[in-house]
């Protein structure tokens, strides 16, 4: 289990503390604080045009918020060390894609992903021998009209 690490907002209330992960300064995580008070939130287009500089010189920002690293941040962590190339690798090929219950597909997001479990009909693991490293779930299916053509889809 990784260090518990505190969370230490920006006393100015609005802008992001910036860090370069590692040793690959192409990586930026931006800490952006929650807001206190409404006169505290950062402009809505503060992240994107942070993630456009970037870009430009070929770069890349993770943005985290105080409420996610407070309330996940289990995953965070595991998220960041992926991005920094620090997790187990699972290849795909060495998998094998089956069928879960409700209730294993829920407890495996619940614990894993950031934005917990949601409901779905269909739910399939993927299993590294007899382990469970990934789950997917998708909706009944549903009818979406547009403008082309009505047509039948299933949400991911």
């Amino acid at each position: 289990r990784a260090p518990q690490v505190p969370w230490r907002a920006d006393p100015a209330g609005v802008a992001p503390r910036t860090l370069l992960i590692g040793n690959d300064t192409a990586l930026a995580l931006a800490l952006w604080p929650a807001p206190r008070r409404l006169e505290d939130a950062a402009d809505p287009g503060a992240a994107a045009r942070m993630t456009d500089a970037a870009e430009v010189v070929g770069g890349d920002v993770v943005h985290l918020h105080e409420d996610t690293w407070r309330d996940r941040g289990d995953i965070v962590r595991a998220r960041l060390l992926n991005r920094a190339g620090r997790a187990r690798r699972v290849f795909g090929r060495k998998t094998v894609a089956k069928p879960v219950d409700a209730a294993v597909a829920r407890a495996f997001l619940e614990e894993h992903h950031l934005w917990r479990a949601t409901k779905a009909k269909y739910a399939y693991g993927l299993f590294l021998q007899e382990e469970l490293v990934a789950v997917a779930t998708y909706t009944k299916r549903k009818l979406v009209k547009r403008p082309d053509g009505a047509r039948r889809t299933h949400e991911l």
